[in-house]
């Protein structure tokens, strides 16, 4: 497998295909195989990689903002969106995202950025032409998708809920609530208590100490007989992130000690391939300017970027002078400079490459295709989207209510969906006797010896109806 980023090309056995018709092609499978897929393989997905393709999405989506679209206070958090870990994400897609265009572009460059990093990845020839010869089932919702991709993910060394942990640490402090910090921690099967009784807090003590070799009988002691008071100001005298009533900063503090002492199921991956367009958009949150007082003003822009004035997204009076001005200096340059015709027609970027022309027509010819396909699945009676497949009980209406509750400043629920490790993969998934079959040399010998066989059943028949043997 070779890939180039410049063409955006990926030549599988020596064929050459473009990349956003290959990941249009596995786009259209569904989370299950998705995930059936990544989960049998040695090297597992980096979430850092599903990071990757949420924040895509939303750099685009988070540039047309209204005011009216997130609750007035959310914008303060909005503006720490490049620390936003997979979680903060999930919600914040889920939000404002939740349509068809926006989900299905999410999963095409989920699969842009599997291919781009091939090689970190491990990804064969076979692997991808097993993938192109499978049948697709129906696509599910973005919750019971993003919850199989989500499954299948493992950290890098560096990461954590996908993020590298410096730059979660900042986001949580800036960004997060209590509540979002415990959730996060929840996802992962760690259980960050916002109060202690006085015999878990004796526990949590002790482990803290032993963590760092400082547990002795004189200290274990003291912590048996102590009041809460006491063990209150011993942990704030010792520097321990501990309290009976947790703060945010002690939750944090306290999540990346576990972190700094717990085993977690890593992938191999160390480094990620990160094209521009998947970093996140840099931005600044006029909220003064979009609201008067509590009432948003639809019509202001919110989020200001640069050449954000060139967008055409938003026509206040500022911005009508800017494009104003630049017409009247477009009209100076052509009175002054007149293009030559002959300089139009001798063009240099024109495409005049036979092979780049007959690739481009495959390539839409292909996506037609894909698309014809994933509607005809979209509207087969037939088609299977509940089955019992090993993740549990999901309310998707539950969930993403949930997720769009945790924007506004309120008591919230507990919230539990996102946590994963439940998924059951199937055993006969990836079984490499049915990869070969369908890698390329080794499929074209099979029907080779297929046919052979036949046509000697054919032979023998008929010699042996005419009495011949």
């Amino acid at each position: 497998m070779e890939f180039d980023m410049n063409k955006q090309t990926i030549t599988i056995y020596g064929k050459t295909e473009r990349l956003s018709v290959l990941a249009n092609r596995f786009q259209a499978l569904s989370g299950k195989q998705t995930y059936e897929f990544l989960s049998s393989r040695n090297v597992f997905l980096p979430r850092k990689i599903n990071v990757l393709a949420l924040r895509s999405v939303l750099n685009e989506k988070i540039k047309t903002l209204h005011a009216s679209d997130l609750p007035k206070d959310y914008y303060e958090t909005l503006e720490n969106f490049k620390y936003f870990s997979e979680y903060q994400l999930f919600n914040l897609f889920a939000t404002i995202c939740d349509n068809k265009e926006d989900f299905k572009l999410y999963r095409l460059n989920l699969w842009k950025l599997i291919l781009i990093n091939y090689q970190a990845l491990g990804l064969t020839d076979g692997e991808i032409n097993y993938l192109k010869n499978i049948s697709k089932l129906q696509t599910e919702k973005l919750e019971k998708y993003f919850q199989y991709i989500t499954s299948a993910a493992r950290e890098m060394k560096t990461t954590f809920d996908g993020l590298e942990k410096d730059e979660l640490k900042k986001g949580l402090i800036n960004s997060a609530s209590a509540e979002d910090v415990v959730d996060i921690a929840a996802k992962y099967g760690i259980d960050l208590p916002i109060e202690f009784d006085l015999s878990s807090f004796r526990v949590a003590l002790k482990e803290y100490l032993a963590a760092f070799d400082k547990l002795n009988m004189e200290y274990d002691s003291y912590i048996e007989n102590a009041n809460d008071m006491t063990l209150e100001n011993f942990a704030i005298k010792n520097k321990i992130p501990l309290s009976f009533n947790m703060t945010k900063d002690k939750l944090i503090d306290y999540l990346f000690f576990i972190l700094s002492i717990a085993e977690m199921p890593l992938t191999e991956v160390e480094e990620v391939k990160i094209p521009k367009e998947y970093e996140p958009l840099e931005f600044k949150v006029n909220v003064e300017g979009a609201f008067n007082g509590d009432e948003p003003k639809d019509n202001v822009r919110i989020i200001v970027y640069e050449g954000c004035e060139n967008d055409g997204l938003f026509n206040d009076a500022a911005e009508e002078e800017i494009v104003e001005e630049a017409v009247e200096q477009e009209i100076e340059n052509e009175a002054i400079t007149e293009t030559p015709q002959e300089a139009i027609i001798d063009n240099p970027q024109e495409m005049n490459n036979d092979e780049e022309k007959e690739m481009n027509n495959d390539e839409e010819k292909e996506e037609a295709q894909e698309e014809a396909k994933e509607e005809i699945i979209e509207k087969s009676p037939t088609a299977i989207l509940d089955e019992d497949d090993g993740l549990g009980e999901t309310n998707n209406a539950e969930l993403l209510a949930r997720a769009k509750a945790g924007f506004a400043a309120q008591v919230r629920k507990e919230k539990k969906e996102l946590s994963f490790g439940d998924v059951i993969p199937n055993p006969y998934y990836g079984n490499p006797k049915a990869k070969k079959l369908y890698s390329g040399p080794a499929k074209m010998i099979f029907i080779i010896m297929l046919i052979i066989i036949l046509a000697s059943a054919g032979i023998f028949a008929a010699l042996k109806y005419y009495s011949i043997i």
